[in-house]
């Protein structure tokens, strides 16, 4: 049935006129829209099957992907508390005397500030900072004199400074990129599915007013 036999019939019944059974063009047309429901209703049939298997792989994707396993920070956050006591509790300024200790203690605290990343509730979020902290490690330079093995505050210094190396390990050793590989291919066949879904509701309500368009002639011709 062509649009225009459909415009025309649908025009005749809003227009109040009587379905005339003797009228072999409009039977034609009760015809020709019989056989079209028969094809619209296995349409819709088959485009609410596929709709329901997009939505499950959806929601299943988004279970999926709430399971996938984090590297551990375990170590990572240990490291960090440690540090914290040691730079912020122990190594403190009123026991500083001599300018390399002076030196020593602003270097550690700079460096905290560039590569200690704070804690994030989003796990992802914290990923991305500590992946993006690890190149600033060798912006600020050791200091050139190292304190005498005697001095009194050598033992914190060599504490802070091997708790920084190994806080270094920890950063090189959280396998990041292995997550946003994860990540990048979960957001594309979320996206596919996504755009898949809007359009299968599209069609699906377009071809359910057709149907419904098409009763609404049919009772007109009871």
């Amino acid at each position: 049935m062509t649009s225009l036999q459909f415009l025309s019939i649908k025009t005749l019944m809003n227009s109040g006129a009587k379905y005339d059974k003797s009228d072999p063009v409009l039977q034609n047309v009760i015809f020709d829209i019989n056989s079209a429901l028969s094809k619209l209703h296995d349409r819709i049939f088959y485009l609410v099957r596929r709709v329901r298997n997009v939505r499950f792989q959806l929601d299943k994707r988004m279970t999926d992907f709430t399971t996938i396993k984090f590297p551990s920070l375990n170590e990572y956050d240990e490291i960090i508390d440690d540090l914290s006591e040691v730079l912020f509790d122990e190594f403190v300024y009123d026991l500083i005397e001599t300018p390399e200790q002076v030196a020593w203690k602003e270097y550690f605290h700079g460096l905290y500030d560039l590569v200690v990343v704070p804690f994030h509730k989003d796990r992802t979020q914290y990923l991305m900072m500590i992946q993006e902290s690890l190149k600033y490690f060798d912006i600020l330079k050791p200091p050139i004199v190292d304190l005498n093995p005697n001095d009194k505050l050598y033992v914190k210094v060599r504490h802070c400074d091997d708790l920084f190396a190994r806080l270094r390990r920890e950063h090189e050793a959280i396998r990041v990129p292995k997550f946003f590989k994860k990540l990048k291919k979960h957001v594309e066949l979320q996206t596919r599915s996504r755009i898949d879904y809007m359009k299968l509701n599209r069609e699906l309500d377009k071809l359910k007013k057709e149907r419904n368009d098409y009763n609404k002639i049919l009772i007109w011709a009871e």
